[in-house]
């Protein structure tokens, strides 16, 4: 585990902190594996990765988790200095046969268009928690940001803009598709910029990050932990009165997923939609509008 910790340590800054942690989390269980079946861990040989495929593929996990956790091992050998033992023919065959038994569909956190958007914010309250979450479900439709990016969005960084569509900007200044922090102006409505605005006025903030958690006593935090954005969505979606199963599957990317899918029904060109929300993937956009009624 001391090899783990000293090698991923190299990662940080030049890859996302969620990556990292997937990645430890990936290898820690693999060396697990090795540990019990007598394996050894660095550098691995084939037999031993062949034979762990085979049983995260028996536990009945996803082909996206089973290939995350070979890309892992392979990073891992790179990063030590040893020949990559994941492109040998065997563990291409071994992932090849889970991808046959599990099947490479992963399932789609669900979406979360406008039309139930909007009835979640008819529904929210004008308590400060409502207020912020009204904030956040507009801000998040129309900007497409992920759940990292919403919480670095900061106060300061709002322009009013003198534009028809259009009342504000604000600067996104890093993101998954940004590393190297070159910023992103997003562009918010008159509706948006509405609800920032009481949000604003009803926390009293001024400056610094534009969502907050809120403690007991309606105390303010430094900035919202981007898991507290699933559970503000999860939260609303039970008080809407959704079924158990729908609000399981709804995560951070669920705004995102439904708000492709209401642009492509409006008929913007992948490009347009790409370009909104920041892919570089044209099969990450098409997985995200596959289901989309146009």
């Amino acid at each position: 585990m001391k090899n783990i910790t000293q090698i991923l340590t190299k990662l940080e800054g030049a890859y996302a902190e969620s990556t990292i942690r997937a990645y430890r989390k990936n290898l820690e269980s693999y060396a697990t594996f090795c540990e019990l079946k007598g394996y050894p861990f660095l550098p691995s040989k084939v037999e031993a990765i062949v034979a762990f495929i085979d049983h995260l593929t028996r536990l009945e996990l996803s082909a996206f988790y089973i290939r995350r956790h070979v890309t892992a091992i392979a990073l891992i050998h790179r990063m030590s200095r040893y020949p990559d033992p994941t492109i040998d023919p065997d563990i291409k065959i071994a992932l090849r046969r889970a991808f046959r038994q599990r099947g490479r569909y992963q399932r789609q956190a669900v979406a979360m268009n406008y039309v139930l958007i909007d009835k979640i914010l008819q529904g929210t309250p004008d308590t400060l928690h409502g207020t912020r979450n009204r904030m956040l479900l507009q801000v998040a439709y129309e900007t497409l940001c992920r759940r990292s990016e919403l919480v670095q969005l900061r106060i300061e960084d709002i322009e009013t803009l003198d534009h028809p569509q259009y009342c504000v900007r604000i600067l996104l200044r890093k993101s998954k598709t940004d590393p190297f922090k070159e910023g992103r102006w997003l562009y918010i409505t008159q509706k948006g910029k509405t609800m920032i605005d009481q949000w604003l006025e009803k926390s009293g903030l001024t400056r610094g990050y534009l969502l907050r958690g809120i403690r007991k006593g309606d105390h303010l935090t430094e900035q919202l932990h981007p898991g507290q954005v699933n559970k503000a969505l999860k939260r609303m979606g039970r008080a809407m009165g959704l079924p158990k199963a729908t609000v399981e599957h709804i995560s951070g990317h669920s705004i995102r997923v439904g708000a492709a899918q209401d642009l492509c029904a409006q008929g913007s060109s992948l490009p347009q939609i790409m370009a909104k929300g920041r892919w570089v993937k044209t099969d990450t956009l098409m997985r995200y509008v596959e289901h989309a009624i146009i």
